[in-house]
């Protein structure tokens, strides 16, 4: 099934039409007008001035003619907040901003292996202008640009991974997008690391659906040695019981939910240069490399590596499921949400949110510090060498709720105070019998970091259903709710009680 998969994506997303303004000959639904009004809103972004706040509208039930993109000033008086709508294909997926520019994925609502793709200048903040729209070859999870190097990516579902140039698409660079990798597992949280000259790109596995893969403590005392077919004592970063036996080598999706992979940017674009195999697809700039096997691990094996580290409570302890006094036995982590750059603005440093199982201490937001010199080395450089992990949100003091699932999360400084917004959610579908929203701040001035309890606002309605959210220039944070088809707008001042106040409805 993969390798067809494989063929049938390489088709379509090497055929993409890739310029602006290409009709569609099909027959469109005759449905009513979404005009200015909220269906299945999906994702929030804060314009570049912060000024304005942008809401996709997916309209996942089908029940008006196309979705929108709606522009929302936060500052407004109630009941003016909607200042345009912008209309867009329907099934939105996902948004974000980066150089000036807004990239936006939708999900073909016909077909589960197909979607679309817009980049947006933000020029004119009230007056977005599409410089780049194309086909994508597979079904949209997410999609960044990187900070400043003319790159993009898209995620997809089955773990397909799409890099892309020239987002700006002038005449003079034109925009293409290349299928490069498919690690199997998706892959939401993604995060572009600029360095030197050279470009990386992040991604951290997702578990979309009814969260069957959990942390685990595993243990990793043997190596297997892929060149004599043989095993040896010793850790090698990968956990026994997915590399000791024939059948869990043969499996190696088994393993996916816990690696992250490293994909070098700009290295494979100058790998991807000169004469071209006829042998295999064409590409425009950056070549597919396929995954291997044990025996024969290619490129893209290398560049996953298994995800572990250890979280400390406040008081600088493990915690009582942290502790691991056994050499051998690590604690891999899994389903992670969101990946963005924290209040430091140092490219080596940025931030996780995870989702894990239920009553777990796996549900937290996560600063990640980059030592890029192992990156010289992909190949057989450690996840462990690479970072160092600490918790900033999901202390157990943050655990006055066992249903917080972290998904997206915003850094901000309100007069004067550096604070974290976190969204957590549940999906109706897979956990209906016990459904829990929130939206969370959290002030980051130390010590309050880690003992000032955070002030949430709590939900167990459907109609209340936060999902992403955004923080305008001015503290206002504004949380799209999917299901209820109505956004809701919060004052995030430091001298407001998040949890006592009445959100301003925006519907």
């Amino acid at each position: 099934m993969l390798q067809t998969n494989l063929k049938r994506i390489i088709a379509l997303s090497l055929t993409s039409l890739l310029a602006y303004g290409v009709s569609s000959c099909k027959t469109e639904e005759k449905l009513p007008d979404l005009s200015d009004k909220l269906a299945g809103a999906v994702d929030v972004v804060t314009a570049p001035s912060g000024n304005y706040i942008y809401a996709l509208n997916s309209d996942y039930e089908r029940r008006y003619d196309k979705g929108s993109i709606l522009i929302i000033n936060p500052d407004a008086p109630e009941g003016s907040q909607k200042v345009k709508a912008i209309s867009v294909p329907r099934m939105g997926r996902s948004m974000a901003i980066a150089q000036n520019l807004m990239i936006v994925t939708y999900a073909d609502p016909e077909a589960k292996e197909a979607g679309r793709l817009q980049i947006w200048d933000l020029t004119s903040e009230l007056e977005p202008q599409i410089v780049a729209e194309m086909d994508v070859g597979c079904q949209p999870l997410n999609a960044v640009l990187a900070p400043s190097s003319p790159y993009f990516t898209v995620s997809c579902k089955g773990g397909w991974i799409l890099m892309g140039k020239n987002p700006r698409n002038t005449a003079d660079a034109r925009v293409t997008l290349d299928l490069v990798r498919g690690y199997e597992w998706d892959r939401r949280a993604l995060y572009f690391y600029e360095t030197g000259g050279k470009t990386y790109l992040f991604g951290f596995p997702t578990d979309l659906e009814s969260l069957d893969a959990a942390d685990q403590t595993l243990e990793d005392s043997k190596t297997y040695v892929a060149a004599d077919d043989t095993i040896i004592e010793g850790p090698n970063g990968v956990p026994d019981g997915f590399e000791l036996t024939e059948a869990a080598r043969r499996r190696t999706i088994l393993a996916s939910p816990y690696q992250m992979f490293i994909y070098p940017v700009s290295d494979e674009e100058v790998a991807s240069q000169g004469p071209q195999d006829p042998t295999v697809p064409a590409f425009n700039t950056f070549r597919f490399i396929a995954a291997g096997t044990y025996r024969k691990p290619s490129q893209s094996n290398a560049e996953l590596k298994f995800i572990n580290f250890t979280l400390l409570e406040a008081n600088g302890q493990p915690s009582i499921t942290e502790q691991i006094t056994t050499p051998t036995l690590h604690r891999y982590r899994t389903n992670f949400w969101e990946a963005k750059t924290g209040p430091e603005q140092n490219p080596a440093i940025f931030y996780l949110s995870q989702r894990g199982d239920y009553g777990s201490e796996s549900n937290n937001v996560v600063r990640m510090l980059l030592s890029d010199a192992g990156l010289s080395n992909i190949a057989t450089v450690k996840f462990e060498d690479l970072f160092t992990v600490s918790r900033v949100y999901g202390f157990a003091i943050d655990r006055d709720n066992g249903g917080r699932y972290p998904g997206d999360f915003e850094f901000a400084t309100i007069g004067g105070e550096p604070m974290l917004f976190v969204n957590s959610f549940r999906d109706l579908i897979y956990f209906g019998n016990a459904p829990f929203y929130s939206v969370t701040r959290k002030l980051l001035e130390a010590p309050a970091v880690n003992q000032d309890v955070p002030s949430s606002f709590d939900s167990t309605g459907f109609e209340a259903s936060f999902y992403q959210l955004a923080v305008s220039k001015s503290g206002k944070v504004l949380t799209s709710s999917y299901y209820g088809n109505v956004l809701y707008l919060f004052d995030g001042s430091p001298g407001v009680s998040i949890k006592d106040q009445l959100p301003t409805r925006i519907q």
